[in-house]
């Protein structure tokens, strides 16, 4: 729809589509790290258009660590983002799986609330191993 988008070119971005809006959620402009000043390369910013040529920056830091290989939904009036992958920080092991154990809500793509406790962790995780990336998620609604 354009051509300047304002936001950095990215791949792994998620989009989903909430009332009147498209949002575009985070992503990442290199895997690992190298020699740029950005490590890891990823973003956790929130952008939302109504047409995908004008698109207005809700938020540069949603709160929830950057990453790619997330999967964002709209659940119940808010989107909902979990799940991706995570660089490991520590220079003694720096392959270590550090995959992010988080859930985070939001009504209105500004505001971040991360869900806590054991029953909000995706996949029941116990640890980063268990965090998966790359996913597909598919909403379920269950009538009483």
């Amino acid at each position: 729809m354009t051509d300047s988008a304002p936001w950095t070119p990215r791949a792994g971005g998620i989009v989903v589509s909430k009332g009147k809006y498209m949002y575009m959620l985070g992503g990442e402009d290199g895997f690992t790290c190298d020699s740029g000043d950005r490590c890891p390369p990823y973003y956790n910013d929130v952008w939302r258009s109504k047409n995908g040529k004008r698109w207005e920056l809700l938020t540069a830091d949603a709160g929830w660590a950057p990453r790619p290989g997330h999967q964002c939904e709209v659940l119940f009036g808010s989107c909902v983002c979990f799940g991706g992958f995570g660089l490991s920080t520590n220079p003694q092991d720096p392959f270590a799986v550090a995959n992010p154990i988080d859930v985070w809500v939001s009504k209105n793509g500004r505001t971040w609330k991360q869900l806590s406790g054991p029953a909000e962790q995706p996949w029941n995780a116990q640890s980063p191993e268990d965090i998966k990336y790359d996913l597909a998620a598919f909403p379920v609604y269950f009538a009483n």
